[in-house]
């Protein structure tokens, strides 16, 4: 009941913010946390404003949390831009992504081997097992393996944001 209260009746979940106004009022934010999953790899991955969110979030020292796929948004600013390069990361391993597609989704996605891309772009990638508890944090970033990681990365994420609050007051 609450649930179909809030989709139904909540103004906010009806008229979410853009990315657009989120990167105009980026000092209304103290950060960000991006959920993994496949959509991201058809919608966020190709939107222009995900790059200078990343790009502001960080150059202010924001936290930025990317959970299991999200961290290959990271790929998606231009290296000579990039602030995230040799950052420590981690991510989705291919494992847990050929499982995800083979018995999950049934398919076959177009952008997949997120943590080859990761090495690939110049981040130093780090891993767990497959479905433990894995999350890496480097300054401002905090990523993690996927859902079973919740615990390890919500302590880095508060940490980070803690952080920032102390420093920016």
């Amino acid at each position: 009941m609450e649930a179909e209260y809030f989709i139904r009746d909540n103004e906010k979940f009806k008229k979410p913010k853009t990315l657009e106004n989120a990167l105009e009022n980026i000092d209304q934010y103290a950060g960000m946390i991006i959920p993994g999953g496949q959509g991201l790899m058809t919608d966020l991955i190709n939107d222009k404003t995900i790059p200078q969110l990343l790009i502001a979030f960080s150059n202010s020292g924001k936290a930025i949390g990317l959970i299991c796929h999200a961290p290959v948004l990271i790929t998606t600013i231009p290296k000579d831009q990039n602030p995230f390069i040799g950052y420590r990361v981690n991510s989705v391993t291919g494992l847990e992504e050929l499982f995800i597609e083979t018995f999950v989704m049934k398919g076959k996605p177009i952008n997949r081997k997120i943590a080859k891309q990761l090495k690939k772009f110049g981040l130093l990638h780090k891993k767990g097992r497959p479905a433990g508890s894995f999350a890496v944090r480097d300054r401002e970033l905090i990523t993690s393996q996927n859902p079973y990681s919740n615990e390890a990365f919500i302590k880095l994420y508060l940490q980070a944001l803690k952080e920032y609050e102390l420093n920016d007051n």
